[in-house]
């Protein structure tokens, strides 16, 4: 989630938490049924779709997006999300190096304005 300090800092941590749940929810609404959805820390979440191909997972993450951008949260106006996309075995042959090269993209989404998403095409784990 973009900016999520900022919610915490001017509606509490308790809104912070509604959000989280708010957030987790509309990840499962998109998400297909043999999706794994998951936080991984903070505001940073996970979602694993086995089976699917770039332009599958790619469609279903921006339409999170825009559904965030278009929906009023709990904290009372819609919140952004960056996101970042890797494949296995595309863009890497191990897990580790899929999660590395989906956090270089996510940095890659935040670096580029917030609220997009990115692809781990061209990137290389360092």
């Amino acid at each position: 989630l973009d900016h999520f300090k900022r919610v915490n800092d001017e509606h509490g941590h308790a809104v912070g938490d509604d959000v989280l749940n708010y957030f987790a929810n509309k990840m499962k609404a998109h998400a297909p049924a043999e999706a794994y959805c998951c936080r991984y820390g903070g505001e940073e979440f996970v979602m694993i779709f086995p089976h699917l191909d770039e332009a599958q997972v790619y469609e279903i993450v921006d339409g999170l997006r825009q559904d965030l951008e278009h929906t009023v949260s709990p904290c009372g106006s819609p919140v952004t999300s960056s996101v970042g996309i890797a494949s296995f075995p595309q863009h890497a042959k191990t897990p580790k190096q899929v999660m590395v090269l989906a956090d270089q993209a996510l940095y890659a989404a935040k670096e580029n304005g917030r609220n997009q998403v990115h692809m781990a095409e061209g990137l290389e784990e360092v």
